[in-house]
């Protein structure tokens, strides 16, 4: 004979939704090398705030449950079901007290209604859009932009580019940058005095 399920708690029944609004975002995500690991970050923390207040399909349409238990929410996602639980538009609706415990039903719920961005920032958006139609992880995506977004990958120069900084070696001319900044300050007063004597010695002026 079969042992009876235990009983349902808050955290893994999946609360009903009730909402009284929609917040809906716009969201236009740029391009560029050094905004990519940057504009992921935001895809993620979108993905998770739709997630938190999503409800359930049913067919074509929705049903009266929210898509995820308390239980499966991690993280930020947990805070956001908080808020859908303490929105609430309208008089009469209540306010934080009363129904944002948990289990308490979902007045609100977030919706990313438009997506779009140039390039690095495109491929974030399209590949957000994807995986809120089809319920699917960024984080294989966050994984290519932390090992290709690399600055130095990026400028793709040879190993003769490399130079000593501070004891070990980097390369690019972002390393080089980095060598010019810090032997400028370790040496002030030497290229302080340099450009003074030009300026006194009129070599700016000379023909």
């Amino acid at each position: 004979m079969s042992q009876p399920p235990p009983p349902a708690d808050g955290k893994t029944t999946r609360p009903e939704v009730n909402y009284t609004q929609e917040v809906r975002f716009a969201v236009v995500m740029y391009g560029g090398s050094s905004l990519a690991i940057y504009m992921n970050g935001v895809a993620q923390e979108l993905l998770r705030l739709v997630r938190s207040t999503a409800p359930e399909r049913v067919g074509a349409g929705v049903g009266t449950k929210a898509c995820f238990s308390d239980a499966e929410l991690d993280g930020s996602e947990s805070v956001y079901r908080q808020l859908g639980r303490m929105l609430a538009r309208g008089e009469g609706q209540g306010g934080a007290a009363g129904i944002a415990g948990e289990g308490a039903a979902l007045r609100t719920r977030f919706v990313v209604d438009v997506l779009t961005g140039t390039s690095a920032g495109g491929i974030n958006a399209v590949y957000l859009a994807k995986a809120l139609a089809n319920d699917q992880s960024l984080d294989r995506l966050m994984g290519l932009w932390v090992e290709k977004g690399d600055i130095d990958v990026l400028l793709n120069e040879p190993a003769s580019a490399r130079v000593k900084v501070d004891g070990g070696e980097r390369r690019g001319k972002a390393a080089r940058l980095r060598g010019a900044a810090a032997l400028a300050a370790q040496q002030p007063a030497h290229v302080l005095g340099t450009a003074r004597r030009a300026a006194r010695d009129g070599h700016a002026g000379r023909r």
